[in-house]
């Protein structure tokens, strides 16, 4: 379980985790891999992070709007996601806190 807080003091962003593609471009095709965001569950969602709606999620990605403001979510994936496994990415301004 992981709480994400953002704090973005400008207009709308987009923030995305997603798995770490392999050498030729592919998503890990492991069964278990594949459930760490598509069993995962998304709580305790603030009204700002897209009108109270959970993050757009698919086997290997999930992603969300970060409206200006601070808003947050707690994620409790599938299956542990080592973080070696995983990369963030943006655009806009904002700040996260990652909190476990």
């Amino acid at each position: 379980m992981a709480t994400y807080t953002f704090h973005n003091p400008s207009g709308s962003s987009y923030f995305t985790q997603e798995l770490i593609r392999n050498s030729n471009g592919s998503y890990p095709t492991s069964s278990a891999q594949s459930q760490y965001f598509s069993g995962s569950i998304f709580s305790q969602i603030t009204s700002s992070v897209i009108n109270n709606k959970e993050p757009i999620k698919g086997d290997f990605i999930f992603s969300t709007v970060v409206p200006p403001g601070t808003s947050s979510f707690v994620l409790t994936p599938g299956i542990d996601i080592p973080i070696s496994e995983s990369i963030f990415r943006g655009t806009g301004e904002f700040t996260l806190i990652l909190t476990t």
